[in-house]
Order: C-alpha cells, then sequence, then structure tokens
C-alpha cells in the first residue's frame, strides 16, 4: 500500500491524528486491510493527506501501542494479525497508594471522631429495636418514619424555635441527595449559597443544571447581593485518558498536549500513562516547542551540523536542523572544543524557557528583578518575558531539570498564548 486517500473533516473537534487512528483501525478490523501488509511511510502519507508528519507520526503510534501495526527497522509500519489483537492484556500492576500521616485535626465533614461515639449505647438501642418492632425491617413511609419525623419536629421547636410538623419534614440519604431534589423541584430558580460555606452544594445544584447565586456572610450575620455564577464545563476532545494523572496540577495540560497532537504518553495494558516526574530530553522538548509555536520540521534531513549527530535520534534530526536554523538552539562546547546538542541529555527549566521564548518571538521586558533571584544572567530575559505572559512560573526556580509534568504546563502556556494572539488580544 504507497498511497491513502483520507478525506479528513478539518470542521470537526476529533483532532487530525485521530482521525487517520479511527480511519486505519476501522480498516484492519473490517479487512479491509491484510495482515503483514505495509502502510505507506509517515512522509508520504502526511503528502497525501496533507498534514504535518508529526500528526501522521501520533495516529501510527496509536495504531502501534494498541496492537494494530508493527514498526520494523527499515521495513516501515505493518498490519497485525486480528488474532494477536484478540489476546488478553494483562492489566498494569496498579501504583501503590501513598502512606498518608492522618492529620493532628480533622475537620472534613462526613467523618466522625470514633474516640467520643458511644458504640456500647448504640448497640444496646439498636438491639431493642429490632426485637421490639419487626416494622423496623420494612419499607416504611418513602418521606421518612413517621417516628423520627415527629423526633425530629419537637427537636426543632425546642432547640431551633422552628415550629414544623412532621408532614413537613423529609428524611433522605444525605445532604447531597435531598438538595438535588429541591433542584428538580424548583427548575429554573436562583439558589443563594453562603460563601463560605459547603462547597459541594453549589456543585450538586449545578449539576443539575441549576442557577447559583453566592452570598457573602460575615462573623455577624451581614450578607451581600447575591452574585451569579455561571459554570462552563469542557471536555477533553481526544480519546487518550491518564491513569496516572487524577489529582496532578498538570493533567489538565497533558490532556491538551494529546489534542494538539504534540505529546500522547505511553500506552501499556490498555492504559495511557503521562509519567508527569519524568525528565524530558533536549530532543524532545525542541519537537514539542516547535509544534506548539506552530513551526514546521525540515524534511529529508540526515545531518544536523553537530559534532554528535550520531547520537541524536533519526526522529529528531528535522526538528533539530530546523531549530538551528532558526536560531532556537546553538548548541554547547565539548572537552575538546566541538559543538554539540547532547539531544538524550535532560533539558532544564532555564534551557527550555530561553528556547521557547525564542519559538514564542516575546517582546522582551525589564528582567532586572530576576537577575536578583538566582536566575542564570543569559536565561532570565527569556525567563521574564514568558512570565510577564503568563507562560512560565517561576516558583522553584530554573536550575533543575524540566519534568514532562513541567513540560505540559509550561507548553500549555505557550498554546494558549498563541490562541490570544489569534484572538486579537496581542
Amino acid at each position: 500500500m504507497e498511497h491513502a486517500v483520507i478525506r479528513l473533516k478539518a470542521g470537526e473537534k476529533t483532532p487530525f491524528y485521530e482521525q487517520i487512528y479511527a480511519y486505519f483501525a476501522a480498516a484492519i478490523r473490517s479487512g479491509a486491510l491484510a495482515a503483514g501488509e505495509k502502510l505507506p511511510s509517515k512522509r508520504r502519507l502526511a503528502q497525501d493527506v496533507g498534514v504535518s508528519i508529526s500528526t501522521v507520526e501520533t495516529a501510527y503510534a496509536m495504531l502501534v501501542a494498541e496492537g494494530y501495526l508493527e514498526a520494523k527497522p527499515r521495513s516501515g509500519f505493518r498490519v497485525c494479525s486480528l488474532s494477536a489483537l484478540q489476546r488478553p492484556v494483562t492489566p498494569a500492576p496498579s501504583p501503590a497508594e501513598p502512606v498518608q500521616t492522618p492529620p493532628r485535626f480533622d475537620f472534613s465533614t462526613g467523618r466522625v471522631d470514633t474516640t467520643l461515639f458511644p458504640f456500647a449505647a448504640w448497640r444496646r438501642l439498636q438491639r431493642q429495636v429490632l426485637a421490639g418492632d419487626e416494622a423496623v425491617l420494612r419499607a416504611g413511609c418513602a418521606q421518612g418514619d413517621e417516628a423520627l419525623r415527629q423526633a425530629i419536629a419537637t427537636h426543632l421547636a425546642e432547640f431551633r424555635g422552628v415550629r414544623a410538623e412532621p408532614r413537613q419534614i423529609v428524611v433522605g440519604a444525605g445532604s447531597e441527595y435531598l438538595t438535588g431534589l429541591l433542584a428538580q423541584l424548583f427548575p429554573g430558580a436562583v439558589f443563594a449559597v453562603e460563601e463560605p460555606g459547603y462547597t459541594r452544594t453549589p456543585r450538586v445544584l449545578a449539576n443539575c443544571g441549576a442557577t447559583v447565586a453566592y452570598v457573602a456572610v460575615d462573623a455577624v450575620g451581614n450578607s451581600s447581593d447575591p452574585a451569579t455564577v455561571k459554570i462552563k464545563i469542557e471536555k477533553p476532545n481526544t480519546k487518550v485518558t491518564y491513569a496516572d494523572m487524577d489529582g496532578d496540577p498538570a493533567h489538565k495540560a497533558a490532556i491538551r498536549l494529546a489534542e494538539e497532537g504534540i505529546f500522547v504518553g505511553e500506552c501499556m495494558g490498555g492504559a495511557y500513562f503521562f509519567q508527569p516526574d519524568a525528565a524530558v530530553t533536549r530532543g524532545e522538548f525542541v519537537a514539542m516547542a516547535m509544534n506548539a509555536a506552530g513551526m514546521e520540521a525540515l524534511e529529508d534531513v540526515e545531518r544536523t551540523g553537530f559534532a554528535d549527530d550520531v547520537s541524536i535520534p533519526t526522529w529528531a534530526k528535522p526538528y533539530v536542523s530546523s531549530a538551528l536554523k532558526a536560531g532556537l538552539v546553538q548548541g554547547s562546547r565539548s572537552s575538546d572544543g566541538q559543538v554539540v546538542f547532547q539531544a538524550e541529555e535532560p533539558i532544564t527549566a532555564a534551557e527550555a524557557a530561553v528556547l521557547l521564548d525564542r519559538a514564542l518571538q516575546v517582546t522582551d521586558v525589564s528582567a532586572d528583578t530576576l537577575a536578583e533571584e538566582g536566575i542564570p544572567t543569559w536565561a532570565a530575559q527569556s525567563a521574564a518575558n514568558l512570565a510577564t505572559c503568563g507562560v512560565l512560573s517561576l516558583d522553584g526556580g530554573l536550575s533543575a531539570p524540566l519534568t514532562r509534568g513541567e513540560a505540559a504546563e509550561l507548553l500549555c502556556g505557550a498554546l494558549e498564548l498563541q490562541d490570544s494572539r489569534d484572538g486579537g488580544w496581542f
């Protein structure tokens, strides 16, 4: 198979690499592509379809990860047999749960102090109730047990000054469940919620389609005018979900990189892993930064011009050559005086900031204060430029190797800067 005709839909939210992936996956499952059949090269398919090589590379990587294709050196990509796809997949081992030290004072909701709970009295009352009346085991009234509602009405009258009859009381499985019922009983109503207050109440109301107005209450009970808040939920535009990113501050940025086809983590046992603490190499960051900045890589590159060209991966050479030609990288001097790139070495946050600043061509701002904060002089101007645009966070310094999580947030900031430029803000 030398060529492929794929009609990509530019108006859809599905990225091009996912459309290419879906086309070949469906063809392999239907038998249109037989086992052992060779697919077009990445460069040839990119020319036929009209996309960048990195887009095709991402689609092929997903097909290889899921067992549809196999990559053979100097032979290209070939279709795997369906029997290989139907083999049971051994799930990846679950990561060990981190050991958490219990807090000295726990003010979280939904818990009780077990040292103060009257277990003996609870067991005695439970035996008395179960032995005295079989009705307690029946379904009972949907509004709540009548005797319980009567007791609640008496308590409200004695301790809260609230006069209520048992028929006006509804007993449910928690405040969140009852709040959801209120939202259904009053469609279109605006619910006033105290701020500060129980954080899950406005979340439940918003999930039910209700409008929430926050009312600030001070220590003496004075309240502010209601402020209407509209909540917009954006769902990721990619099939990639990471099993190791729950709760990680870089989760959203990692998904954005997958949506844009800039970087997709490893697929193991049918699950994707981003590995946010893994170090990013110079070669990897050059490729990701150029894609984020919308810069095309040179084609048919065999040598980059650096003395350590033999150690630069083949896939990275087009990006490294383009970055060198555009002035994004300059290399460094080795011990014998030769200019080397060191593509497989980890890149520091300072080096990444300089490279990305050059790619984005940000206007220089004052960098005097940064030079005093321990940031290298050669990186202070770039760090100031990116920090001013909201792309770079200066917390923690810039001397340590850049991790994948940090790179994702940095590149996501670059993409947002590009979007704001296109929207006319800059």
